[in-house]
């Protein structure tokens, strides 16, 4: 018939649409694919604790132990306990990956007032690859 494609032809179409296909799917798993895989992750190693030395005017400390255990940097933002941000932290902010440090950070003098008689209270670590829930012990 009129029009219709002849079979050589149809043969060489459908392969080069198979080659293309192909490189596509090379190309991502070239260029894209590495990058999708990298992500920074802590893991808290010990007990984490927070230590109020007093009431009044005393600052509190907490303390805890932290590992990227992921392929990628983890930049530490900030730590905050029972809603009180951390004035200041003391250690390594960014860890490359396998990098493990112990953070001192100094937390407001509200902190030890507001958790009394607790024994233990919630925290959570903001890091640039999300964020981390943490359970203080309270030391007092």
């Amino acid at each position: 018939m009129r029009g219709d494609l002849s079979a050589p032809v149809l043969a060489i179409i459908v392969t080069i649409g198979i080659i293309s296909a192909g490189l596509i799917l090379l190309s991502w798993f070239w260029w894209f694919a590495p990058q999708a895989g990298r992500a920074g992750v802590i893991v808290v190693a010990g007990q984490p604790a927070l230590m109020c030395t007093g009431v009044g005017d005393k600052n509190s400390h907490a303390y805890i132990s932290v590992k990227n255990v992921g392929n990628s940097p983890v930049e530490i933002q900030q730590l905050i306990i029972a809603g009180y941000p951390s004035k200041s932290m003391e250690g390594k902010t960014t860890l490359n990956a396998g990098e493990s440090t112990f953070i001192d950070a100094e937390m407001p003098i509200d902190l030890c007032n507001y958790v009394q008689s607790n024994r233990t209270v919630e925290g959570i670590l903001v890091t640039n690859s999300g964020t981390y829930s943490v359970t203080f012990l309270v030391i007092k």
